[in-house]
């Protein structure tokens, strides 16, 4: 089945995000990028979820000391134009232009980055344990915090995509070590 991105009343295509993707592909520099999450909602939702203690206020002091996620308040996915989940060491500039017959039409893309997610949950999650900022279950450590943080905000994510009421594309974009990539369409949410 065939998607289209629909921007301001032009169709865009699979080929126009390939092209988009192309164009704004960049390597990313993992001590530059920051992302936009509710870390402590996050952490406070998995331990109500999974039963485990959360101190609250240490959580919250420590994500702001990592500085790992950006000051602004996290956008809501209705206002994007399509939704894309990448993986590699590349990232995509959020914001872009259509040229058309009738002039430049701007778009935004929602990025879930999968590999930068998990590897900056993996280090939230070594903070937060080493800081007993969370009490695990005896046996329980990092490794499986970071499983359980990871499983909650992939879960938040779709969950929010749902209740858009939106019909927006959504597409996998996977990187290669030399910034290739491969574009899949997942449907539309």
């Amino acid at each position: 089945m065939v998607y289209y991105l629909l921007v301001k009343g032009i169709i865009v295509s699979k080929e126009h995000v390939e092209e988009i993707i192309f164009n704004s592909r960049y390597p990313i520099d993992e001590k530059k990028e920051k992302m936009s999450l509710d870390v402590v909602g996050a952490v406070s939702k998995a331990g109500e979820d999974f039963g485990f203690e959360v101190y609250k206020n240490k959580v919250e002091s420590l994500i702001k000391a990592l500085k790992l996620l950006q000051d602004e308040e996290e956008e809501k996915i209705l206002n994007f134009d399509v939704i894309l989940q990448v993986k590699g060491n590349y990232n995509i500039r959020s914001a872009f232009t259509i040229e058309t017959g009738q002039g430049a039409i701007a778009g935004k893309f929602y990025i879930f980055h999968q590999t930068l997610m998990s590897k900056l949950l993996y280090k939230i999650a070594q903070e937060l344990v080493e800081e007993k900022a969370v009490k695990l279950f005896p046996g329980c450590d990092q490794e499986y915090l970071y499983e359980v943080l990871f499983s909650s905000i992939e879960d938040n994510l779709y969950e929010s995509i749902k209740k858009t009421g939106k019909d927006i594309p959504f597409y996998l974009v996977k990187f290669k070590d030399d910034g290739n990539f491969k574009v899949v369409e997942m449907g539309s949410v």
